[in-house]
C-alpha cells in the first residue's frame, strides 16, 4: 500500500482524477458550520483553482516564510513555559490556524481560548450521524456561537483593512500597492482592478482559514 502511495502517478489519481471518490466522506458537525455550508461542487472548484493562482502560488507562499517562522518560535516559547500537561494536536492546530491567519490578514488571534473551544472535544455525533439531531454534548450549539464570533471578529478586520486601503488610495499614496501583500491585501487589488468576475467572495475570504 505504501509503495502504491508513492507512486507520481497513484498521487495524480487521488489528489486530481478521482479526488471526489476519495474525499467521499461523512462531514463532521464542526466542520459544516465552520465551512459556512461549502459544498463539493462547480463553485468549489472555482474557488479552488482561483485560490491556488492568486493566493497560494509559489511566490507567495515564500513570502510567507518569516511569518510561519515567527509563529513557531512563537508557540514553543509559549509550551516551554508551561509546567503542566499540553494538548499536543490542539496546540498545532492553534499554531496552524495563527500562521494562515498571519497569511490572511497579518495578525493572530488575540483570546486563544475561545478557539480552543472548538479543538478540544470529541462529538459523539460524528461516529453515529443519525444522533447528530440532538446535539447531545452541545457541539453544534458551541460551535455556532463560535463562528458568529469569529465573523463578527474578521468581519471588524476585514472593513477597517478596507477604510485604510481607500484613504490610503485618495491621499495618491503608492505605498497601498508597493506595501507587504498579505491574502487580504491581495483580495483588495484584485478588486480595485476590477476582477469581478472572480469567484471569490468575503465569505470566501472568512472561510479560508478554516
Amino acid at each position: 500500500m505504501n509503495a502504491w502511495w508513492w507512486e507520481a502517478k497513484s498521487q495524480k489519481d487521488v489528489l486530481k482524477e478521482f479526488d471526489s471518490n476519495f474525499a467521499n466522506r461523512y462531514l463532521t458537525v464542526a466542520g459544516a458550520i465552520m465551512s459556512h455550508g461549502g459544498s463539493n461542487g462547480l463553485q468549489w472548484r472555482n474557488v479552488h483553482s482561483f485560490c491556488v493562482r492568486e493566493f497560494l502560488s509559489k511566490d507567495t507562499l515564500n513570502s510567507f516564510s518569516t511569518l510561519r517562522q515567527q509563529e513557531i518560535r512563537r508557540t514553543l516559547r509559549s509550551l516551554s513555559k508551561v509546567n503542566t500537561p499540553v494538548y499536543i494536536r490542539q496546540e498545532m492546530h492553534l499554531t496552524m490556524l495563527n500562521v494562515i491567519m498571519n497569511m490572511l490578514w497579518g495578525g493572530t488571534f488575540n483570546d486563544e481560548d475561545k478557539i480552543r473551544i472548538g479543538l478540544e472535544e470529541t462529538n459523539i455525533s460524528d461516529f453515529f450521524p443519525i444522533l447528530a439531531r440532538l446535539d447531545l454534548q452541545g457541539v453544534e450549539r458551541r460551535m455556532k456561537e463560535l463562528v458568529s464570533w469569529l465573523d463578527s471578529f474578521l468581519s471588524s478586520i476585514i472593513e477597517q483593512r478596507m477604510k485604510n486601503y481607500d484613504e490610503l488610495k485618495l491621499n495618491g499614496d503608492q505605498d497601498a500597492k508597493n506595501e507587504f501583500r498579505d491574502i487580504l491585501q491581495i483580495f483588495l487589488q484584485l478588486q480595485d482592478q476590477g476582477e469581478s468576475r472572480t469567484p471569490f467572495t468575503i465569505t470566501n475570504l472568512k472561510a479560508l482559514f478554516t
